[in-house]
């Protein structure tokens, strides 16, 4: 039997949705269902469903990998035990700072910054220059320290989003000066 989920429908992928829907289609005559949301993979599905049902909505996973699985019974007897991996993250990355070095002989500014995100890993971080979008920065990019476009001569706000593989942020604000053009 082929489990699919409409809402955590790739196996591979983080969601901040902890309530993931399970479908599947019962084969032809099926009397009776079983099913179990587990750590294991490799546990046996105990909890029954007379009659038969075809879909699921397991609420408020805790965060972390877990395996929906499912027997279905029929006149020729249970099928094997079918499952569908889930990876579930609502927390958002840990808090972090940044720190400046002084502009280039160009007036360009570098910032150092960088958070880490314990289940499903920094994914990206966007640089706001005076709340517009200006950079975006992969996890991978921010183990260097990254130039600033050159702003307005005055103070600037910088706002730093850092987001999870599962879509969950967190931010940091800061203002400098900027050394551009009046």
């Amino acid at each position: 039997v082929t489990i699919t989920s409409p809402t955590h429908g790739d196996e591979e992928s983080w969601y901040n949705n902890s309530s993931p829907e399970f479908v599947w289609t019962l084969p032809a005559g099926s009397t009776e269902v079983r099913t179990l949301i587990a750590k294991n993979i490799t546990s046996i599905p105990n909890v029954r469903y007379l009659p038969a049902i075809s879909s699921k909505v397991v609420e408020n996973l805790d965060d972390g990998v877990h395996y929906f699985l499912l027997r279905v019974r029929s006149k020729e007897g249970w099928s094997d035990v079918s499952n569908f991996k889930v990876q579930i993250d609502t927390t958002p990355p840990k808090p972090f700072s940044v720190s400046f070095r002084e502009p280039n002989e160009r007036g360009e500014l570098t910032a150092s910054f960088q958070t880490s995100d314990s289940l499903s890993g920094i994914d990206h971080y966007d640089l706001l220059l005076n709340n517009k979008l200006e950079l975006q920065v992969s996890a991978e990019e921010a183990k260097l320290p990254v130039i600033l476009p050159i702003t307005p001569r005055g103070t600037t706000t910088l706002t730093i989003l850092a987001y999870d593989k599962a879509g969950n942020s967190t931010s940091l604000q800061t203002s400098y000066r900027s050394h551009g053009p009046s």
